[in-house]
């Protein structure tokens, strides 16, 4: 495993975002799970959103090699920009499924105005 201080600040940053959301993915922590029970539910796409997160780890550790081989500087504008994209569509998926499975469940708990609330903090961080 590469050092994480030997990646550029755009890279450590695209990395940082990839394993964060990876390893906190899994529960959203709002109400609890269909059914009951205390530990908050499954998000529906998180073996999804953790393949795609896998791939953008490898992404970056390529974009480093490229780096090391002294590819030309546009080349890897690009590869940063699909990174970046890629990071765009895991962020959609993971509001798109938070909203249809913690939202909905925090609403029907009675909880849906902190549901809201800290959705509203999490897109002005998003965005």
């Amino acid at each position: 495993m590469l050092a994480l201080e030997s990646f550029s600040p755009i890279d450590r940053h695209a990395l940082f975002l990839a394993r964060s959301v990876k390893e906190n993915y899994l529960n959203c922590g709002i109400g609890s799970p269909p059914g009951g029970g205390d530990m908050p539910g499954r998000h529906r796409r998180s073996e999804e959103v953790d393949r795609r997160l896998a791939r953008i780890e490898g992404h970056v550790s390529g974009i480093r090699r490229m780096l090391g081989e002294n590819k030309d500087c546009p080349d890897l504008l690009v590869q940063i920009a699909a990174v970046r994209r890629a990071l765009d569509e895991v962020g959609r998926i993971l509001l798109e499924d938070h909203m249809e499975t913690c939202v909905v469940r925090a609403v029907r708990e009675g909880a849906g105005q902190k549901a809201i609330t800290d959705l509203k903090d999490a897109l002005a961080k998003f965005i």
